[in-house]
């Protein structure tokens, strides 16, 4: 086990072998090594790396009793290429993919001999009934791409998230088609019998069909990616299914159901992905995953939190051996945003943001955001916020939800080091506001404390707040306190507070545009919300006072 990869390489060029067993310093199996592995390690010079680091952990191994159809469930059926066998707890052997298909076709005829059509048939039954789980709508649609795809002599399969969430009992619309044949001349055909639009990405072989009433359909063709560089995107080549599926993140997005007439509702699930949705384990499907894309690893906890899932225990070394690496440095910016947004917009976001602040990522992405570790123990208070906020503010005012957990997560840090933050990573000018307002709390936190002041006073401290740093005070303060109640005040009532007059007014007055406007404007406002002034003659009045105190001689 700890041999160099680069070590292991030269084992399989001269042998010829596809994968190695790993045993530890008494001759134990403590996993396996494959061609890909190591090829992936050679190409990220990664050579000097001890195999034990990126070794399949705990293989599946045999026996000398084992049966074929054991050995079929577990190598064909799942995500092992080969298997060690063991006498007497030491490794003899393997068994390969080869050996079993090798094997199955000698015994194929002979009655009383397993030939796999069982399995097969399970697997359609299977696929069958989770297909009629779906709307009519998405039924029909995918009963027409099965006869397009026929009719042009490809192969068509639902797959990813769709079928994933069929086999949990979600519910899930969004159609991905995945084609071995031409996948965008299929788009284009599929698109006419529909009637809808396509957008063509030639660059990765894949369209997106848009149809009459907004809903989209997303076409790709089977391929294979290739990775030049730790975190870039992937080059692609044309590929059947099984290489299209292994290319995925993690067993549970690996699912495919194929869609033709002749094998209508068979399932795919080459690499155990059924059985880690029963078991709710998070697996990756190979263990450069998270140095081939790095972004898999704020997506493993996105998908962790939304199905109250594992990491597999494998998976979860990986994904601190990529963290301590600075992994999340080899991708761009932007690709990081958006996967942080991504998780701001799940159904719990609070969930998410716990595990990415256990893992310390925030603070690996930026070393000055450091908010608590022990979310996780504490209730989402931002959740209580928003309800609170949807019963006082105007529906036009409500703040998103992705913006208020955002907002109340970079509370929790210095403001300096979030515009920081929010600068590296190409953040939008939402946010930016965000991030400019932060020093701002501080003030207005105190505000909310205040036995007494002016309305006007109180709306002076809090408008410099983006509405989701308003969710944060209410995030802050507890129901029914003295501060929520002032708070609710100003967004309920002051807030909403404005001059019926404006700029035009004054041109029209005969005075220049200048800096003495603004100044007018929020003099009219201050006695507006203090009660002093309620007709728009006597904002007019208000107004002209500053107006001829600003004009020149």
């Amino acid at each position: 086990q700890n041999v160099p990869m680069s070590e292991a390489g030269g084992i399989l060029a001269r042998t010829g072998y596809s994968g190695l067993v790993v045993v530890d310093d008494d001759d134990n199996v403590v996993g396996v090594i494959t061609r890909r592995e190591i090829d992936k390690a050679l190409n990220h010079d990664l050579g000097h790396a001890p195999v034990r680091g990126y070794m399949i952990r705990n293989p599946e191994t045999v026996s000398e009793d084992t049966s074929l159809g054991e050995i079929q469930n577990v190598i064909i059926d799942r995500r092992s290429g080969f298997l060690p066998v063991i006498f007497d707890n030491k490794p003899k052997g393997v068994v390969t993919r080869k050996d079993v298909l090798g094997a199955l076709h000698r015994t194929a005829h002979r009655p009383g001999e397993m030939t796999g059509n069982s399995a097969l048939k399970e697997s359609e039954e299977f696929g069958k009934d989770l297909l009629t789980k779906l709307p009519p709508t998405q039924f029909g649609i995918l009963a027409l791409a099965g006869e397009v795809a026929d009719s042009m002599g490809v192969t068509c399969y639902l797959v990813g998230g769709i079928v994933r969430d069929l086999v949990l009992g979600h519910g899930n619309v969004d159609i991905d088609l995945l084609i071995e044949g031409d996948g965008i001349g299929f788009a284009h055909n599929l698109a006419e019998t529909l009637e809808g639009e396509i957008i063509e990405n030639p660059r990765f072989r894949t369209a997106k069909i848009i149809l009459s009433d907004g809903e989209h359909i997303d076409v790709a063709t089977a391929r294979e990616e290739f990775y030049i560089r730790p975190g870039a995107l992937p080059e692609v080549e044309a590929a059947g299914i099984r290489d299209d599926l292994v290319r995925r993140d993690f067993t549970i997005n690996t699912l495919a159901i194929q869609l033709n007439s002749r094998n209508w509702g068979r399932l795919i699930d080459h690499f155990g992905g059924v059985a880690d949705i029963k078991v709710g384990l998070i697996r990756v499907m190979h263990t450069f995953s998270f140095v081939d894309d790095p972004t898999r690893i704020l997506r493993a906890l996105r998908f962790a939190a939304r199905f109250g899932f594992e990491l597999e225990t494998q998976t979860a070394e990986l994904l601190r051996r990529a963290l301590s690496e600075g992994r999340l440095d080899d991708v761009s910016p932007e690709r990081v945003r958006e996967e942080i947004l991504a998780s701001l917009n799940e159904d719990e976001p609070w969930k998410i943001l716990s595990h990415i602040c256990e893992t310390g990522i925030f603070g690996i992405l930026h070393h000055g955001i450091q908010p608590p570790l022990c979310l996780a123990n504490v209730d989402d208070p931002v959740s209580e916020a928003l309800e609170w906020m949807k019963g006082i503010a105007p529906g036009h005012e409500m703040p998103g939800k992705d913006l208020s957990y955002f907002a109340f997560i970079m509370s929790l840090s210095d403001p300096v080091e979030v515009k920081v933050f929010a600068i590296k990573y190409h953040f939008d000018n939402t946010i930016m506001e965000i991030a400019e307002a932060l020093s701002h709390l501080p003030i207005a936190r105190e505000s909310l404390r205040l036995e007494k002041q002016t309305p006007s006073e109180l709306a002076m401290k809090l408008d410099p707040l983006p509405t989701p740093l308003l969710t944060v005070l209410a995030a802050e303060t507890a129901s029914g306190s003295k501060e929520r109640e002032t708070l609710g005040e100003y967004i309920g009532k002051l807030k909403q507070v404005r001059p019926e007059i404006d700029g035009t007014d004054f041109i029209k007055e005969g005075y220049e545009p200048g800096p003495s406007f603004r100044k007018a404007l929020e003099t009219v406002r201050r006695a507006k919300l203090d009660g002093k002034i309620s007709t728009r003659e006597e904002e007019i009045a208000v107004a002209r006072a500053i107006l001829d105190s600003h004009s020149p001689e």
